[in-house]
């Protein structure tokens, strides 16, 4: 996780919107493995993982998921809007 955009500034000139978008949101396919493959014995883990992903990271992601669906990061402006969003969660 520390190597996603969700935890590493993107800088105003580099990146695609897409591209963090995509991955911000496989965070939860992520989480899903990593707790599959160790098991459910790492409760301490998964109860932070599943806090952290339905109180923090999903309300960003439902907001942005139609949104991207629908072409709105053809935007120039809909890109700034998103992108001072996705700081707000790294911030989070």
């Amino acid at each position: 996780m520390l190597t996603r955009v969700t935890t590493q500034p993107l800088d105003s000139t580099a990146g695609d919107e897409q591209t963090a978008f995509t991955s911000v949101h496989s965070l939860f396919a992520t989480t899903r493995e990593v707790i599959q493959r160790n098991g459910y014995g790492r409760i301490e883990f998964i109860k932070i993982a599943i806090v952290v992903l339905n109180q923090i990271i999903r309300p960003f992601t439902g907001r942005w998921h139609k949104l991207s669906i629908n072409g709105a990061f053809d935007d120039p402006a809909i890109c700034l809007e998103f992108r001072v969003e996705l700081q707000a969660l790294q911030n989070s």
